[in-house]
């Protein structure tokens, strides 16, 4: 029985170190989540920006393929827009 308590009792000392190591990569992992996090939304709200741009440079686009009236609208409301914002 002794033979058995001694074993169950290094293997309890091999999950204890175990244990200890994953908390610790654990918490490595959180700040380095806690870090990245920041640059992924500001990532986002860029996309979000080359979006409407992009929504923008399209209108842009399309109006070249119109008249000149048409176009001269297109710029007028686009020129509008960033004084605007």
């Amino acid at each position: 029985m002794s033979r058995e308590k001694s074993l169950a009792s290094e293997e309890e000392k091999k999950v204890q170190v175990i244990n200890a190591d994953v908390a610790k990569k654990q918490k490595a992992c959180q700040e380095d989540l806690a870090k990245a996090e920041p640059a992924l939304i500001a990532a986002k709200n860029a996309l979000g920006t080359l979006n409407k741009v992009n929504e923008d440079v399209q209108l842009v686009r399309d109006g070249f393929s119109q008249s000149d009236s048409v176009m001269h609208s297109y710029i007028h409301i686009m020129y509008s827009k960033t004084i605007i914002t």
